[in-house]
């Protein structure tokens, strides 16, 4: 097996493939991963399976040698090239000798499962859940907008005890309403930001994948014995949650039909990602992948994407806190249906 080179991603394990090709995982149809993963992939069945080449591994070699010339002290140690062991007259190649990968730690699956976290949801295109939702609360938003007002029109012309209650209710119902109107306008904002910080973790997870990979090339080619690092430049999490996004309708004021959701969404996210990530502290390196070893570099890509689900969950839990504040503001703003609803004045009594 000759090292992966740049154009040829393709893994040849059959096991391989499958995983990649899996339609729940979603590695193939989602272009926020393919490319890197692909490239990962090439390079970690051919590092991972170092009996198919006389390149990098891990290879049980001695320290040392005895007064007699005889190996001694043998200890596995990582070396960029076929291994020739014995006594220095007759040599052992590589593949009769003990050797092991140089991620022998590790399988496949390790390094991919991470991103299955986040590449699964269907929310950056499309009439996804989201959208849909988003749409949803944006039509009850205007309906309440365009009907509210209707409610102050309560027929005036009824008479007696029925129209004093009536009335009562239709004042609490109007305020209902008019507390509703708020939370809404509120969560159709709120919802797209969902969007946005699975698509910003997105971003952060190809970054670091694209920089593992990079420093793999870049220690093949080189065989420098030196540290390689990379710093993995993405987007603030926190700060995609936090910021200010807007539903764009598009200029309607109205009800959303269903074959406009989708685009609708997709100019919403986008429009949103480009006035929150030109913000100057929207940018940033969130992390980075360094080492010396191939293993190394291994850690410090685990290390990496932890840290990128971690701030993607707490995104999340954010937006999660948000909501919950805005159902328990909606109770706390509406009245109990009693007394202390605004009293309408009786109607004189009828003389008799």
């Amino acid at each position: 097996m000759a090292p992966p080179e740049y154009t040829k991603s393709r893994v040849a394990h059959q096991r391989y493939r499958d995983y990649l090709n899996n339609r729940e995982y979603h590695f193939k149809n989602n272009p926020r991963f393919t490319k890197n993963v692909d490239r990962l992939s090439s390079w970690l069945e051919f590092l991972l399976h170092p009996e198919t080449h006389e390149y990098d591994r891990e290879a049980f070699i001695p320290l040392s040698r005895t007064g007699g010339g005889q190996p001694t002290d043998y200890q596995w140690r990582e070396v960029p090239e076929p291994v020739y062991l014995g006594s220095g007259q007759v040599g052992v190649p590589a593949s009769e000798s003990r050797f092991r990968s140089v991620l022998h730690e590790y399988v496949y699956s390790d390094f991919l499962d991470p991103i299955l976290a986040l590449s699964t949801q269907h929310v950056e295109t499309g009439a996804n859940i989201l959208a849909k939702a988003t749409a949803a609360v944006n039509n009850i938003y205007w309906a309440g907008e365009t009907f509210t007002h209707e409610l102050a029109n309560f027929p005036s012309e009824w008479k007696g005890t029925a129209s004093v209650e009536a009335q009562r209710f239709v004042a609490r119902l109007e305020d209902v309403a008019g507390q509703l109107k708020l939370v809404v306008d509120a969560l159709r904002n709120l919802l797209p930001k969902y969007g946005l910080v699975i698509k910003t973790a997105r971003i952060n997870l190809d970054e670091a994948v694209k920089g593992l990979v990079d420093k793999f090339e870049e220690k093949f080619h080189t065989r420098a014995e030196k540290e390689f690092s990379f710093d993995v430049l993405g987007f603030v999490v926190s700060v995609v949650a936090a910021a200010g996004v807007t539903y764009i309708t598009g200029g309607l004021t109205f009800v959303i039909v269903e074959a406009a959701i989708a685009d609708v969404w997709a100019g919403t996210l986008r429009e949103a990602a480009n006035n929150i990530f030109k913000q100057g502290d929207a940018e940033k390196n969130v992390a980075q992948i360094k080492g010396t070893l191939w293993k190394d570099l291994a850690a410090s890509y685990f290390k990496a994407v932890d840290g990128i689900l971690r701030d993607a969950k707490a995104g999340i839990d954010h937006l999660n806190t948000e909501m919950t504040e805005l159902a328990g503001n909606f109770a706390k703003a509406i009245p109990s249906f009693d007394d202390s609803l605004p009293q309408v004045a009786e109607p004189p009594k009828q003389g008799g």
